[in-house]
């Protein structure tokens, strides 16, 4: 049977994925506080056209639309979080992971300048 997903592996796993783990928890957190208090994505979330917001460039990476999203995105970070955390340790994960995320807001927000 084909499986999309690793379903095992026989490398031990010889460290605490604390970064990877406290994502995947900050992300439940705020999609439950999104869907708790829904007029907070707009100051939260990746507004196009409208000039440059830095704070977006960050909070944005935690925002997903629906709980099939969310869980989506969950599955695939523990997936590959777990594996990319192992090789380059809990800081450069972290650095990686939030500097790929607020680079590509930033692009996405300055091409975006001026469009309705």
């Amino acid at each position: 049977m084909f499986f999309i997903f690793p379903w095992k592996t026989d490398a031990p796993i010889y460290y605490l994925p604390i970064v990877t783990v406290a994502m995947i928890v900050i992300n439940t957190i705020v999609f439950i506080y999104i869907v708790a208090i829904p007029h907070v994505v707009r100051d939260l979330a990746l507004i196009h056209g409208n000039g440059l917001h830095p704070l977006q460039w960050l909070t944005s990476n935690f925002i997903h639309g629906r709980i099939f999203h969310l869980l989506g995105n969950m599955v695939f970070l523990w997936v590959f979080g777990l594996v990319v955390e192992g090789k380059l340790g809990w800081m450069r994960f972290l650095t990686v992971f939030l500097g790929i995320g607020i680079l590509q807001n930033a692009l996405v927000q300055i091409v975006m300048l001026g469009a309705p």
